[in-house]
């Protein structure tokens, strides 16, 4: 069956979201500049001015901070961490990944520090967001080994004090491709696993399925999925875990939370992603949030629904990280 088309109400604090965005967008031309430097500059700006907007600010009770450490070739990945001032060492932890669709989004947006502060006081976590790369200058999987050398480095008991066997991974729209693959591989290599994974509103799928959530998509997203593959993840690019959705074994992966958007075009994809984990007898947790779109939930300064995402995810990871 088909989806209805989108309707909100004009009041609805996710209709003046919208509106914003077009008209933000409207004045920041490099939003449509074929340099993607330049380009990620602009969606920095279209965010930042979202966020201040839409975003509840970040508590004052977290610290904020960022720690560098050194990938194998000597270049220098960067790790944003936040940081209850109520936690003592060793701390529960969990790796984040940011969305962006693999060649847009930063660990420096306002709207990433708004979340992941307010998500680390609410569940006595500290959350540590990677900076992972991005495509065109690197595809796939350049930001998965990113992200599992952050894991590595976690577990080595550097200054992170994070506590092993409280440590998982998570990501909301590309970044939970990159958290599911990095799960994956970790995996298969044995040693210590994480003790969680979550997925919100995960990105999963890179063709057409005829997921009737597909039809959510506009012509923009289909234009931007195009994009993607062609940028990101081109088929001699591609390994054993480049398309989650085709993996056969998804047996021994950690206890999972997958969160999807009512009216999100990955809305179909994300839980049947989610049924192929329990089918393989992992331990899935499945929340379907109503009425949102795909990155409604960060607008936590004016929206019920909002908040409820995020209380929704944050009394899960308590309950997975033993913090409450």
């Amino acid at each position: 069956m088909t989806p209805e088309p989108v309707q909100l109400d004009p009041a609805d604090p996710m209709a003046r979201w919208l509106t914003r965005i077009a008209e933000h967008g409207a004045v920041l031309p490099g939003l449509r500049d074929p340099d993607p430097a330049h380009r990620r500059d602009a969606l920095r700006q279209l965010s930042d001015r979202l966020a201040v907007e839409f975003a509840a600010p970040a508590p004052d009770t977290v610290r904020i901070s960022d720690e560098p450490i050194e990938r194998p070739d000597g270049s220098s990945l960067r790790l944003r961490r936040y940081l209850p001032e109520r936690l003592t060492a060793p701390f529960p932890t969990q790796l984040w990944c940011h969305g962006g669709g693999f060649l847009l989004g930063t660990v420096d947006e306002v709207v990433n520090d708004r979340i992941c502060a307010a998500r680390a006081e609410a569940t006595g976590l500290q959350i540590i967001s990677v900076d992972i790369r991005q495509a065109p200058e690197h595809r796939y999987p350049a930001g998965v080994h990113d992200l599992m050398l952050a894991y590595d480095t976690a577990l080595t008991g550097t200054g992170l004090s994070v506590d092993e066997h409280r440590l998982g991974l998570g990501g909301v729209s590309s970044g939970g491709f990159t958290a599911a693959v990095a799960a994956l591989r970790i995996r298969d290599r044995r040693g210590t696993q994480p003790v969680h994974l979550a997925l919100e509103s995960p990105m999963l799928a890179f063709e057409r399925s005829g997921d009737p959530s597909e039809s959510f998509a506009s012509d923009a997203d289909l234009d931007f999925l195009t994009e993607i593959v062609t940028a990101f993840l081109p088929p001699q690019a591609r390994d054993e875990y480049a398309l989650p959705m085709h993996i056969a074994n998804l047996a021994g992966l950690p206890p999972t939370l997958v969160v999807s958007a009512e009216f999100d075009p990955l809305r179909d994809s994300a839980e049947r992603f989610g049924c192929r984990l329990r089918d393989a007898g992992n331990v899935v947790t499945m929340i379907r949030e109503p009425g949102h779109l795909h990155g409604s939930s960060v607008l936590t300064a004016v929206s019920d629904r909002s908040r409820a995402w995020q209380a929704h995810i944050s009394e899960a990871l308590r309950a997975a990280y033993r913090t409450a």
